[in-house]
């Protein structure tokens, strides 16, 4: 059974050079023109990896590649970043979005070939797998769902990490930080809720 690869680039040439390469090669390419696009075609496509650009207008490739590490069903699949970027930031940027592999875009075919079966040997998402994520309801995979499910939970750590810290101006009181943080994890029990 071919490697399924979801594509993901924003300009025309290199989605067609990219997609006619990888499927000489014997590879089943669906590809996706944007992050938001790419998000929903995980679910009904369910690849094997996913090959993205890393520049591309709304969602980018480290987003993309975020919202698919930070989900319970699509964190399994494999993420390889592609891009024109070379600063070691950018490398920094990829491995923290939780990409596989960070790769030049002037890589050679066939380097790039080897690198997909290498990742796919060493990040293998089963058939079961792939069966329970195409089963997810579609209602709540759009990019646009999950960007706002992260930001609302990033939002809210950001939120009780400083009413922690604050904690720290009553270490002196010991009533008064024990009223404090009793609060505070009343609030937090009624935000879980």
């Amino acid at each position: 059974m071919a490697i399924k690869i979801l594509l993901v680039e924003d300009t025309d040439t290199q989605l067609k050079f990219l997609r006619d390469g990888l499927s000489e090669y014997g590879f089943e390419i669906e590809t996706a023109t944007n992050g938001s696009e790419a998000y929903k075609k995980v679910y009904s496509y369910t690849p094997d990896v996913v090959v993205s650009d890393i520049k591309m207008p709304a969602i980018d490739g480290y987003q993309l590649c975020r919202m698919l590490k930070n989900t319970d069903e699509t964190k399994k699949i494999p993420v390889i970043l592609l891009t024109v970027l070379e600063n070691k930031i950018d490398n920094f940027w990829g491995k923290k979005a939780g990409a596989q592999l960070f790769l030049k875009k002037s890589i050679d075919l066939k380097e790039l070939v080897d690198n997909i079966n290498a990742t796919v040997r060493r990040y293998p998402v089963s058939d079961e797998y792939k069966i329970s994520l195409k089963a997810k309801d579609q209602a709540d995979n759009s990019a646009q769902f999950r960007l706002n499910t992260i930001l609302n939970d990033l939002l809210m750590k950001s939120i009780f990490s400083n009413e922690f810290r604050n904690l720290s101006d009553f270490l002196n009181y010991e009533r008064i930080l024990v009223e404090k943080i009793f609060s505070l994890l009343s609030s937090f029990v009624e935000y879980q809720v």
